[in-house]
């Protein structure tokens, strides 16, 4: 009994060894250096998913992932700058887009504008005079690695430009012939509503408030005859309406999905829950409240107060980037600030309530208490 005791114990030792030997000091499968290498680079394999070329003379184009990958590739270095105004450094690998363009007997700087949308809904326009100076790639390597899954199969990348041009998982790209009219105003919704009629609105069986849209318009922004209003939600839903049945409707201001536009002339369907912004030509409507939302991420602290970035609304809205800003208050009080101080600038909900501005590094006299519109004037 005791001999096969001693038997078992020797054989439960050698096993132990066995194992231990299968294995390193840090885990790893004994056979690791024998497994498939991480594939980066031009061997990042055969990727799925399509870019679509949307307005091209002799009609929309379809190119595999694959296809592109194949192309003629460069590699560059660039930098990109977050809303935060923090500036990150790459080497990407891609191809430019004229490369592609060229196939078609087109190049970027013929463009007013190009549109680049995502497969997850998000979209920019990149405006004429990115076109014109800068040259655009869509990249599928950076720093010498794929892109983050997120961003598979291709990026966009543009030069020394904002991150929100980096368009991520890019699905294609709408060419704009017309010229684009930049935004150069931005009315704070929330801030906007005590200086109009206030109606008892039901939506379902909630008694909620609403202001009518066409009372927003006249007071705050002129409406072009032949514009569409376009929005966009929390969400990430794009969405243009004719201007004619958008001013028949109502911005529900309390409740349920508020800022929420609807009208009792339209199906449910073509409401709009929690919007994050809507414009008409040069003027924008922003939610402060879901732009709390939206960019909880990027929301900075100043002294004692928590709220989003100047550069966030720009971003989001498309504010055109000036020298000068003006910054207006719901009491007609106004400030006129420089891009430097914009930069450092963020719009906080306060105690009291209402909104205000801060500046990183200015007095509190530079504070504009009931913050209701940012206009560039020079």
């Amino acid at each position: 009994m005791k001999k096969r005791l001693s038997s078992l114990l020797v054989l439960a030792i050698v096993v132990l060894l066995v194992l231990a030997g299968c294995s390193n000091a840090n885990n790893e499968p004994a056979d690791a250096d024998n497994q498939e290498p991480v594939k980066s680079g031009d061997d990042v394999g055969t990727p799925a998913g399509e870019f679509k070329i949307v307005g091209l003379e002799g009609g929309d184009v379809v190119i595999t992932a694959e296809e592109i990958y194949k192309m003629e590739s460069a590699t560059e270095k660039m930098t990109n700058i977050s809303s935060s105004g923090e500036i990150t450094e790459a080497e990407v690998t891609g191809v430019k887009i004229d490369t592609i363009l060229s196939k078609y007997n087109v190049s970027q700087k013929d463009f007013e504008g190009v549109r680049f949308y995502a497969a997850d809904g998000y979209s920019i326009i990149v405006p004429k005079e990115i076109l014109q100076q800068k040259e655009i790639m869509l990249i599928y390597k950076q720093d010498g690695k794929p892109l983050h899954e997120k961003h598979m199969p291709l990026r966009v990348a543009v030069p020394d430009e904002r991150s929100m041009y980096w368009v991520g998982n890019v699905a294609g790209m709408e060419i704009v012939q017309e010229e684009i009219i930049n935004i150069s105003k931005v009315t704070l919704l929330e801030s906007s509503y005590s200086l109009l009629t206030q109606e008892d609105y039901t939506y379902y069986e909630t008694v909620d408030k609403a202001v009518k849209t066409e009372e927003l318009f006249e007071k705050f922004a002129s409406v072009k005859e032949t514009d569409e209003i376009s929005a966009k939600c929390v969400d990430g839903l794009d969405k243009n309406e004719k201007k004619n049945v958008f001013l028949t409707g109502y911005i529900k201001i309390t409740g349920e999905y508020a800022p929420l536009f609807l009208s009792p002339e339209l199906p449910k369907g073509m409401h709009m829950k929690e919007l994050l912004w809507f414009n008409n030509a040069e003027n924008a409507f922003f939610s402060i409240e879901q732009g709390l939302v939206k960019y909880a991420d990027e929301l900075v602290t100043i002294g004692e107060d928590t709220g989003i970035l100047l550069t966030s609304i720009e971003d989001s809205v498309g504010l055109e980037k000036g020298n000068k800003y003006k910054l207006t208050a719901d009491d007609g009080y106004s400030l006129e600030i420089t891009r430097e101080d914009f930069e450092k600038g963020m719009i906080y909900p306060r105690k009291k309530g209402g909104y205000s501005t801060v500046f990183e590094g200015l007095e509190d006299n530079t504070k504009v208490k009931g913050i209701l519109s940012i206009e560039v004037t020079e």
